[in-house]
């Protein structure tokens, strides 16, 4: 009996050690994948970005930011635009809140002249993250694209929202500046 849980021990314990083993081989292969992904993507080899990114789905098929940076390869990408929205999408099906993402779907949408989408997702993308500043000013940005009082009145508090969360940004602050003096011409 003992020797018979003895070795169901060293069974269990040797299957979990090559288990721990495999997965930090397939863990290895993911972070190099990324790294070198986002290297040549920094250094705009867009064709070994694609590569390396496409290789991190198949490896992570359940993690967004793989997907999420293949499309991002294909925004940067001369010629590709028209790949990018799949590979956006399906980041985001994966993760629906975050915020890098969706910004990267609604820079899909701009760059297709379709800012009417790309303004949806980022008021959306404000109830997941409602202090994210990138969004916000964004968001800032159409708002002031309107020639409206309400429009204006919204801006202005996107752009105190992020002066609260960055007090430091001389640009925000400028803004709002502007768009008070504006206000009272």
């Amino acid at each position: 009996m003992y020797r018979t849980v003895v070795l169901l021990f060293l069974f269990i314990s040797f299957g979990c050690s090559k288990k721990e083993k495999a997965d930090m081989v397939n863990y290895e292969k993911i972070v190099s994948h990324r790294n070198k992904g986002l290297a040549y993507l920094e250094e705009e080899n867009f064709t070994e970005a694609e590569k390396e990114f496409k290789l991190l789905t198949v490896l992570a098929p359940q993690d967004p930011l793989g997907f999420a940076n293949l499309g991002l390869t294909y925004l940067k990408s001369e010629g590709q635009l028209h790949k990018s929205e799949k590979w956006l999408e399906k980041a985001l099906d994966l993760n629906q809140k975050h915020p890098e993402i969706r910004m990267l779907l609604a820079l899909y949408y701009e760059l297709n002249n379709q800012d009417s989408l790309a303004f949806n997702i980022l008021k959306k993308t404000i109830k997941y993250s409602p202090n994210h500043v990138k969004t916000l000013y964004k968001l800032t940005e159409y708002y002031l694209k309107e020639n409206d009082l309400n429009s204006k009145k919204i801006a202005q508090l996107y752009l105190k929202n992020i002066i609260k969360i960055i007090p430091a940004n001389i640009v925000v602050q400028l803004d709002l500046i502007e768009i008070l003096l504006n206000e009272n011409k």
